[in-house]
């Protein structure tokens, strides 16, 4: 991650190469003696080149920073050129078609690509779900060995742990198809862009370039092999994963915390001392990946929320995603920093004694396990 963050340091102010040597230099000078970090500029661009391939292709996509306008290169829109200092801002996206194809290159990589036709009768990876199965069908966009489905992952840190201000955002992607050991592997995993400016990415302005070129290699497919007989690599992209605010932002929907936030269902929520809460029912109106874009476009002919959908999501783009069922739960969030860490509380703290339900006079804690007396 600081390989990442130096770099869009040195882009975001178009360092020169001796500025940017001189960063590192005092980068390295509070690192302890000993380090394994990078200390030149030469090094850091090797560290890089690891996270996204042995030659990372960037391009720098330029926007109006008034009006969020993706711009053309050399060219500023009409809100620019009325001031006399351009608000043009950019962010890095990569070559995700080279990276997939330096994947191919890899043997171990693609001996994995097999392990997708072994079925198992209980769900214990991606691959094992119904949503895939689907996909491996003979029909299916997973049918040939040679695509792969990939999660797309991202979420905003903040650049300096004491200040709210300036933000890294960068858009992984990840292969289904390799063991999770792999999976998340630096050397595995695709680097689509890296946002890091002093405010949160406009969705459109930050996703739109990078489904436009996932949507490219869907369909037109991306050449794996110069021997004619290998079929060429037509990827998809299966699931989506953030947490709760990252949802919201990338799925064009109300944060968490609002009405109808929820994205699998159309429960409004109720509001409870000034926080919405949503009781348990046995019928709700599901969402539909039809339904969603239905809200999305009349939200976005009435410039006003439908049903908790604010616009259309840059995500609908995607050929054979569907965003009602793709966008997976915050694990983190909703089971261990929520329901069970609330449930845990309730259980073992001292403030609910007086309670039924405590029960933190009868557990026994150990270093190593926990016991319920009888």
């Amino acid at each position: 991650m600081s390989a990442i963050l130096v770099m869009s340091l040195i882009n975001r102010h178009s360092l020169t190469q001796r500025a940017a040597q001189d960063v590192i230099h005092v980068l390295t000078a509070h690192f302890p003696a000993g380090h394994k970090s990078f200390t030149s500029l030469y090094t850091l661009k090797s560290r890089f080149a690891t996270l996204v391939g042995k030659q990372p292709e960037a391009t720098k996509i330029q926007y109006c920073t008034n009006c969020n306008t993706l711009l053309e290169p050399a060219k500023l829109c009409d809100c620019c050129q009325s001031f006399q200092s351009p608000l043009i801002g950019q962010f890095i996206q990569l070559d995700i078609e080279k990276q997939i194809q330096q994947l191919f290159q890899d043997s171990s990589f693609v001996s994995h690509l097999k392990d997708r036709f072994k079925y198992e009768d209980r769900v214990s990876d991606i691959n094992s779900g119904i949503e895939y199965k689907k996909q491996l069908a003979f029909t299916g966009a997973l049918k040939s060995m040679y695509n792969i489905s990939l999660t797309l992952n991202t979420d905003g840190v903040a650049i300096i742990k004491s200040t709210s201000r300036g933000s890294l955002w960068p858009v992984y992607l990840t292969v289904n198809e390799l063991p999770p050991k792999m999976r998340f592997s630096p050397r595995y995993m695709i680097m689509a862009a890296v946002w890091c400016q002093s405010q949160k990415p406009d969705v459109y302005v930050f996703l739109m370039p990078i489904m436009k070129t996932l949507q490219k290699v869907i369909e037109q497919g991306i050449q794996i092999s110069p021997h004619p007989t290998v079929p060429l690599c037509h990827p998809i992209v299966l699931l989506v994963a953030t947490d709760l605010p990252a949802r919201a932002l990338i799925t064009c929907l109300k944060q968490f915390n609002g009405r109808y936030a929820c994205l699998y269902c159309e429960q409004e929520g109720t509001s409870v001392a000034g926080q919405i809460y949503w009781p348990y029912e046995v019928e709700v109106t599901k969402r539909t990946k039809k339904s969603i874009i239905r809200d999305a476009k009349k939200a976005n002919e009435e410039k006003s929320p439908v049903n908790g959908v604010k616009g259309l999501s840059p995500l609908m783009l995607l050929k054979h995603f569907d965003i009602s069922k793709g966008v997976v739960i915050d694990y983190m969030h909703a089971v261990l920093l929520g329901v069970v860490k609330r449930l845990l509380d309730l259980w073992l703290q001292a403030a609910h004694q007086d309670k039924g339900y405590y029960i933190g006079s009868k557990v026994i804690l150990s270093t190593t396990s926990v016991w319920i007396q009888a």
